[in-house]
């Protein structure tokens, strides 16, 4: 009967000490991840800081490289008509 009290008890116990080691490891993981996110937040802020400065011309941008697409599009279709020629 004591022999199955101190088993119990050991296992208990090495149940702990395998909790706190695996608890250990995850809040360090936790921490990495809260780090890199950290990293993350500051580099959006400063893409954020950067681009203000195109304000409401993101659209015009947008739909002027669009265009310059489509054209080069038709202009390598050009081009390949004239290689086969």
């Amino acid at each position: 009967m004591h022999l199955r009290v101190a088993l119990t008890v050991a296992d208990i116990v090495f149940l702990w000490l395998i909790l706190v080691v695996f608890l250990g490891i995850l809040t360090q993981k936790l921490q990495h991840v809260a780090d890199t996110l950290g990293q993350i937040s500051g580099g959006v802020q400063a893409v954020e800081g950067h681009t203000k400065i195109l304000g409401g011309g993101a659209d015009a941008i947008n739909a002027n490289l669009n265009a310059a697409a489509r054209n080069l599009t038709t202009a390598v279709g050009h081009a390949q008509a004239l290689a086969a020629g």
